[in-house]
């Protein structure tokens, strides 16, 4: 038994009953006296006792009621806590958003995702692509590829700490890449009661965040954004600072339920943002974001489709942008293939897309695509071919580069290493540059054994080096390289916006050493939170930032966090001997074999030390750093010393010796307290540094010349 239901001018609806349940259908205008026609079905609901149990959507229902958004923020500002208690509020398998093991351990995220989730308000249904995005600064090219797949973003700020450096650089990427695109501003970490009083209720937040639109160019639609108040811990949101002053003080988060949970940000995610859909009856394009490598499915690639639709075998070809490289466009034939799969993500995982045709204003994944395909080209139909590539955001420039090669330590395969070769390492890089935009790599011209890879921080090779080592790779790494550039005749370098939260006592001695680097003092604030605390405010240029961080927290003992963003190329000015980075002396072996007690307790006389007792060692390769009166000089050492043992007796009990533990480093912090005459081994059980040359007499020679040159 079926009956007619005419639900409103654009559409029909035809129920079907089974049993105790009925199922609804959903179908265009007119299609209702023709039966044939329900192949053209958009929305599919099952009841159950009048109750609503089941509900599939098409893609085809929502090509113009879709709302892509990407949420973007400064790091540990909250964005993917927020994205779980959606994921949560939306009852998705999924729990969290940041599932990688090193995302994980760091608590960052490393790479964007996208998720999909179905929304329904009782009256409006429909489709909402989130992307979540990382906030540190050295993965800012994340952000960068994202904005050119969404109609609006989220902005989150912790209310606590207010507007930082990587806030200034997301929000304006975003109102540079379209002035059409909206922003929400979501106010986070409401539930700390201090925070909200003094800086939520006061309005302080807001105020820095309109002052920031303004001074960043906003247009008058994108002043007129909405304002949130939320906590990702205690999973509510309301846009009513009463409701939230009620959650915050009074704790009455049963009572106010319905109207601060995560629907009120997915209703004013559909309210405000604008809707992605394009006519679908244009010709098919496809701008990648993302591309992969399926072991079953083969290449893949995620983007958004502009214009037209997409099925399963569809031909499609590759049009690149002017911009790519002559390399992977040798071929003057167009590349084809046939589409094999369509896909979404719903929270992390993947699942098809059914039925198999994804419509414009989506986001989906593609699989089957020529294997040549890159982040930044088009896809179209190889027989009815859009004239000319999506264009797509430029990415900043690069900020430094370092080179890279295999080990060719006493050491080398001791560590259970499987890739140890040049070509390995090369490879693997490439793969990685496939992907991360952000990342460009080129041969070393004077070593073509060696390899320049080209990135935008210090941490973002950290990473990549830790998730090499994890697979087995072994390659060592020379120190950073800031990048110049010549205009005129004129050399510029990055300069960057350093802000420093600290306590007050330590304001003197920060001062200082900022000064010595040549940086400029910008401003200072006294925190709202603490009179002990204060945020010194800096521009620096990228060359002298190296390192900062971990002098910082020795100065400090820990206490002072460091925020840097890119801000402009400016003209290089030398800097003063005092100005210039000092050399650390460091404690380097001169023999082979395994570290002992004995040795390691005499050596720490001079210094601090890298190695542990058992640890192999090497000539050239360094154990410790100088503490004693001559800081700025290397020391050869024996750590492999071993305690002559003899038959004779004592009066005295043997003194017992004690060490205290090894400094160890992450992979980005020793890379930034390298000197340049030193390079770093890691392998997949340690990370050693060493000096490039390990032939002491050699060393010697260099470095007098060195300072021959450097006198002249």
């Amino acid at each position: 038994m079926s009956r007619l239901i005419i639900c409103n001018n654009a559409t029909a609806g035809i129920t079907r009953s089974y049993g105790n349940c009925y199922l609804h259908s959903i179908v265009k205008e007119g299609a209702v006296k023709s039966f044939p026609r329900f192949s053209r079905l958009l929305d599919y609901r099952m009841y159950k006792n009048n109750e609503l149990i089941a509900r599939r959507f098409t893609a085809n229902a929502f090509n113009k009621s879709i709302r892509n958004v990407a949420i973007v923020a400064h790091v540990d500002h909250g964005k993917t806590s927020i994205v779980n208690q959606l994921l949560s509020h939306n009852k998705t398998k999924s729990s969290s958003m940041d599932n990688e093991d090193l995302e994980k351990e760091r608590g960052i995220t490393i790479i964007s995702k996208i998720t999909r989730f179905k929304y329904f308000n009782g009256k409006e249904e429909g489709i909402i692509n989130m992307v979540d995005t990382p906030g540190h600064v050295d993965f800012s090219g994340e952000v960068d590829r994202v904005l050119s797949m969404v109609d609006g973003v989220c902005l989150v700020v912790d209310i606590n700490e207010g507007v930082l450096s990587q806030t200034k650089y997301v929000l304006g990427k975003a109102i540079e890449s379209n002035p059409n695109l909206r922003v929400i501003l979501l106010l986070n970490k409401c539930d700390n009661e201090y925070g909200w009083e003094t800086r939520g209720l006061s309005g302080t937040v807001e105020t820095q965040v309109l002052d920031l639109f303004d001074k960043l160019g906003a247009n008058a639609e994108q002043m007129e954004y909405v304002t949130l108040y939320a906590s990702a811990k205690e999973g509510w949101c309301t846009d009513d600072a009463d409701i939230a002053s009620q959650l915050v003080f009074e704790k009455k988060t049963k009572d106010l339920a319905q109207n601060s949970s995560m629907q009120v940000l997915m209703d004013m995610i559909w309210k405000s943002l604008p809707p992605s859909g394009i006519d679908t009856q244009e010709k098919f394009s496809y701008i990648v974001n993302n591309v992969g490598n399926d072991q079953y499915l083969g290449r893949t690639c995620t983007g958004k489709i502009h214009s037209g639709s997409v099925s399963i075998q569809d031909s499609v070809s590759i049009l690149s942008p002017p911009s790519s490289s002559p390399v992977i466009n040798s071929s003057s034939t167009p590349q084809l293939s046939s589409v094999t799969g369509i896909f979404v993500h719903e929270g992390i995982s993947r699942v098809e897309l059914s039925p198999p045709k994804a419509y414009a204003g989506d986001i989906a994944t593609l699989t089957g695509v020529p294997p040549s395909i890159r982040v930044g080209d088009t896809l179209t139909h190889s027989a009815n071919p859009v004239s000319e590539p999506i264009p797509s955001q430029p990415l900043p420039p690069s900020i430094l580069s370092m080179e890279i090669g295999a080990n060719n330590g006493p050491l080398l395969g001791k560590d259970d290493s499987e890739h140890n070769t040049s070509q390995k390492i090369w490879d693997r890089l490439l793969f990685e540059t496939d992907n991360n935009v952000s990342l460009s790599l080129e041969r070393c011209p004077h070593d073509n054994e060696k390899s320049i890879i080209y990135c935008r921080g210090t941490l973002q090779l950290g990473i990549l080096f830790e998730q090499m080592r994890r697979e087995s790779y072994e390659l060592t790494v020379s120190s950073p390289l800031i990048l110049t550039t010549k205009k005129d005749g004129i050399t510029y370098e990055p300069y960057e916006e350093v802000i420093i939260d600290t306590p007050n006592e330590y304001q003197g001695v920060i001062m200082d050493n900022l000064t010595t680097r040549g940086a400029l003092f910008q401003d200072m604030q006294l925190s709202d939170r603490d009179d002990d605390q204060c945020r010194l405010i800096f521009e620096l240029s990228s060359r002298s930032l190296i390192g900062l961080s971990m002098e910082l927290a020795t100065l400090t003992k820990g206490s002072s966090i460091v925020n840097h963003a890119f801000l402009e190329n400016r003209p290089s000015e030398k800097l003063s001997g005092n100005q210039q980075r000092k050399k650390r002396g460091k404690l380097t072996s001169n023999d082979h074999g395994k570290a002992t007690l004995y040795a390691l307790s005499t050596i720490l006389q001079r210094g601090i030390l890298f190695i542990s007792p058992g640890d192999s060692v090497y000539p050239g390769m360094v154990i410790g750093e100088r503490t004693d009166g001559q800081k700025q000089q290397d020391l050869e050492v024996n750590p492999i010393k071993a305690k002559k043992v003899t038959n004779m007796r004592a009066t005295g009990k043997d003194e017992k010796s004690y060490l205290p533990p090894k400094k160890t480093f992450s992979i980005e912090e020793i890379v930034s307290y390298m000197d340049p005459d030193e390079i770093v081994e890691i392998t997949p059980k340690n990370i050693r540094l060493r000096k490039k040359e390990l032939n002491p007499t050699i060393r010697a020679k260099m470095a007098k010349q060195l300072k021959r040159k450097n006198k002249a």
